[in-house]
Formats: C-alpha cells, sequence, structure tokens
C-alpha cells in the first residue's frame, strides 16, 4: 500500500483554498495546518501569512472535510511532511502571479485552472447575488463600478464582518442586507447557491474562484495575484453583465437532505425577514411621500 503523502501549510485562509490544486496534481493525501500567535517570515519578496487562530483553522478543516482528495486535515504541530506548501512564497513574482500558480510552480506541477477544485458543496440559495468586500486589498473605487448594482440591491446579500458591511455600505451608497454566516463552509454553500458573487481579493472570492462559479473581482492592482481564470469570471462589473447574469437558467440543485432540514429553516426565515422589511418600507414611503422644496 503506498505510503500517505503528507502536506503543511500556515495559510492565510484563502492561500490554503488556492493550495489545493498543487495537492491534488501531487496525488492528494493529508494536510497540516498551522496555528499560532506568530509567524516566521518565510520569503523577503513576500509577506508572512497572518497568524491564525484555532476556531479560524477549525473552520477551514470543516470546509476542507468535503474534498475527495484530501484524507485527513489536522492542526499541525511540527510533523515532519512530505511537502511544505508555504514554499509557494518564494516565487520572485508572488505579488503579481496568480496564487494558485504559485504553488504549482513551487513544485513543477500542473493543473488545468479553468477546471473547479473545491467540490461537493451543497448550495443554499439565500439571494441571486452574494457581495464580499474586506477592508484588505481594496481597488480605488473609481476602476470598478459599485453602480452597476443600484437597481439590483434587492436581490444583493453581504457576506461579512459588521465592519466591513458597514463600511461597505458607506463607500458604495448601496443598501444591501447583511447575511450572519456562522462557518466558512456556510459561506462556500451561500456562494454556490447565488447566480453571482462579487468582492475583492479575499476568502469570499477565493472560494468562488475555487468553485467556478460566476463571480467579478475588484482587482487590487499592487498584487493582482488572484485574477479569474475561466471564461465566467469577470475584473470588470457593468449593469449589463449583471443583467445577463441574472436572467440566465440558475442549475437545478441537489434535493434537501434530512440534515439540512434547520438550516433551510433558518434560511427562509432569514429571507422572509428581507421581504418584509422591504414591504414596510414600501408602505412607510407610500403613506409619507417625499416633498420638494
Amino acid at each position: 500500500m503506498p505510503k500517505l503523502k503528507t502536506f503543511q501549510h500556515s495559510g492565510n485562509l484563502g492561500d490554503i483554498i488556492y493550495s489545493l490544486p498543487t495537492i491534488i496534481a501531487l496525488g492528494g493525501g493529508v494536510l497540516y495546518i498551522g496555528t499560532g500567535t506568530g509567524s516566521l517570515e518565510i520569503s523577503s519578496r513576500a509577506p508572512a501569512p497572518n497568524p491564525m487562530t484555532e476556531p479560524m483553522v477549525l473552520q477551514i478543516i470543516e470546509l476542507l472535510k468535503t474534498q475527495p482528495y484530501l484524507t485527513g486535515i489536522r492542526l499541525y504541530n511540527n510533523e515532519r511532511v512530505d511537502y511544505k506548501l508555504d514554499k509557494f512564497r518564494e516565487n520572485h513574482a508572488v505579488m503579481n502571479n496568480h496564487i494558485a500558480k504559485s504553488h504549482l510552480e513551487a513544485f513543477g506541477v500542473n493543473y488545468n485552472l479553468a477546471l473547479p477544485w473545491l467540490r461537493n458543496i451543497r448550495p443554499i440559495y439565500i439571494n441571486d447575488i452574494v457581495i464580499s468586500r474586506t477592508k484588505r486589498n481594496l481597488s480605488i473605487l473609481n476602476k470598478f463600478d459599485w453602480h452597476a448594482l443600484s437597481k439590483y440591491e434587492e436581490k444583493c446579500i453581504f457576506i461579512g464582518f459588521e465592519d466591513e458591511y458597514e463600511e461597505f455600505k458607506k463607500c458604495t451608497g448601496l443598501n444591501v442586507e447583511r447575511y450572519p454566516a456562522r462557518s466558512i463552509l456556510e459561506i462556500a454553500r451561500v456562494v454556490k447557491g447565488s447566480k453571482l458573487f462579487i468582492g475583492n481579493q479575499s476568502l469570499g472570492f477565493a472560494l468562488a474562484e475555487a468553485m467556478k462559479h460566476p463571480r467579478v473581482l475588484e482587482v487590487y492592482y499592487p498584487a493582482p495575484n488572484c485574477i479569474p481564470q475561466s471564461i465566467n469570471g469577470h475584473i470588470k462589473l457593468s449593469k449589463n453583465m449583471v443583467r445577463n447574469t441574472l436572467n440566465k437558467r440558475q442549475r437545478n440543485f441537489l434535493p434537501p437532505q434530512f440534515d439540512n432540514i434547520l438550516a433551510s429553516s433558518r434560511n427562509f426565515l432569514f429571507i422572509l425577514l428581507i421581504r418584509l422589511r422591504r414591504k414596510l418600507s414600501s408602505l412607510r414611503k407610500k403613506k409619507h411621500p417625499r416633498t420638494i422644496g
């Protein structure tokens, strides 16, 4: 029986997602993920990964357990491994080269990045458009037309921390609802259940890219290392693109399972709450119309 190959990664979370094609190309195996209050500088040419807490790592482990090419995912405790995936940071073009390509090149293997590598994610429908925008890696706003969503606010949902949500509304002027996802796996499922994902270079976009879900990237031009790698990925947001994407027929989802009943009920109540809020807002506008002058 062949020996299981072992891999180790120190993060960040999105980088782990981008390392998966390399693990597939090397035959799969056991992945160890590091935690800690500090990380060694792996390369002077790229920043060291941000320290990951154990709860963060446990969430990414929950997601990765769905992947058939990973026979185990464990917390790293200085075990000897066959492949230290942090080696990707030694690539001299790591800030401009696609992160998944940097991983592949570090070990001299190939993978068609136009194909999905995050599999078996069961979709949850919350809304047609999912938005995720962190405070890091932000483009200059006039290079990304968030106003293309102005007529589609009710079809959008924001996933992220409360402060990110408030900053997003402040910067874009868009009034969209926030969905309080409780895990990385749930975020992936909500993205998969939508018709379109829009976000900056972050974990959210890494998930959409890995699933090859229709997506638009707000590019961070000082380090454009997440450019979409398939024809249903875009770097420009426009009203026509949004309209055409929303008009496409959605794929049939898998039938609900017993273990999803609780989550489905929660999501139904959340959607119902959004619709009630909109109805009340519409009634208030009719009761108190705006006056000019």
